[in-house]
């Protein structure tokens, strides 16, 4: 068939067409493995349950089979769910999640769900999504809320995870997966899981390196003690010329102006560290000179 012939609107009605068939087609196999059920039919085969029957002889995958399974089984007790997933009004994963929770809930209590009450569940989660269809029927029939944690060890050394978070949670973790559809196309729980898990062991394992502020503080302080011993040297320097200026006086060579300015104390050098990070001292001699030192 050349697909690429058909318009827009052609395309359109066939492929409707097929899915009501589809459905139709569904509706007639669910009757088919609810009578093979009812007969045992499977057993007759050799085959130790209608899931083994499903997967090994008609090729079913795990879910499908098992989806098929609940349908066919609640259709036995509610005779619609047939009309209903023929009209696509639901499918076959809310039936799943539905005889998945009756069957919890009998377990919980003991009690066993009538026909009527399960009708009545299959009308309240018409049109809805999966999200929804699991939090009504959980409501609705009074679920049990699993905090606890578990782990299984499989055969292959994997492990399964199960755990519940509240609804923030998941909200979170679901940005979280949409946040990294480019760098994990395929989004699954596991990889986004273990890709968080390199980023938090990469990012706290790593050396840690000195921040900015602090790396700027110690160089400021090593230029400040070289400042400081520098203005040690000059210092000595300084009393050296005090005492040479004493000597020029006391053999006359200097003029009474000189001599004058001489007797003024010499002030002490004085050391300082500008912006730049350079060093600069100032010292004033015996006769008024002044010089800047820098490092």
């Amino acid at each position: 068939m050349n697909l690429k012939i058909l318009s827009n609107e052609t395309l359109n009605l066939n492929l409707k067409s097929l899915v009501k068939s589809e459905r139709e087609l569904l509706s007639e196999i669910l009757w088919l493995i609810a009578e093979v059920d009812k007969r045992k039919l499977y057993l007759k085969l050799a085959y130790p349950s209608l899931f083994e029957y499903l997967t090994k002889e008609l090729g079913y995958s795990f879910g499908s089979a098992q989806r098929r399974i609940d349908a066919a089984r609640l259709m036995q007790d509610v005779p619609d769910l047939n009309h209903k997933l023929e009209s696509g009004v639901l499918n076959l994963a809310q039936v799943s999640v539905l005889q998945k929770s009756l069957r919890e809930k009998t377990k919980q209590t003991g009690m066993k769900i009538t026909p009527v009450e399960k009708q009545n569940l299959m009308n309240a989660i018409e049109g809805k999504s999966i999200d929804q269809t699991q939090s009504l029927i959980a409501q609705s029939l009074e679920i049990q809320v699993k905090t606890a944690a578990k782990t299984l060890v499989q055969s292959d050394e994997s492990v399964r995870l199960e755990v519940t978070l509240s609804k923030e949670q998941w909200e979170k973790l679901k940005q979280a997966r949409e946040l990294l559809s480019n760098s994990l196309p395929n989004g699954s729980w596991d990889q986004m899981l273990e890709y968080i898990s390199d980023q938090v062991i990469k990012q706290k394992t790593k050396p840690k390196s000195k921040s900015k502020p602090q790396a700027e503080q110690e160089v400021q302080s090593a230029k400040v003690q070289q400042c400081n011993s520098l203005e040690r040297g000059r210092r000595a320097l300084s009393r050296h010329l005090k005492l040479e200026k004493e000597s020029h006086l006391r053999s006359g060579e200097l003029s009474l102006r000189e001599i004058r300015n001489a007797s003024i104390r010499i002030p002490n050098p004085s050391a300082s560290v500008d912006r730049d990070g350079i060093c600069r001292l100032i010292i004033s001699n015996p006769f008024g000179l002044a010089a800047e030192v820098r490092s």
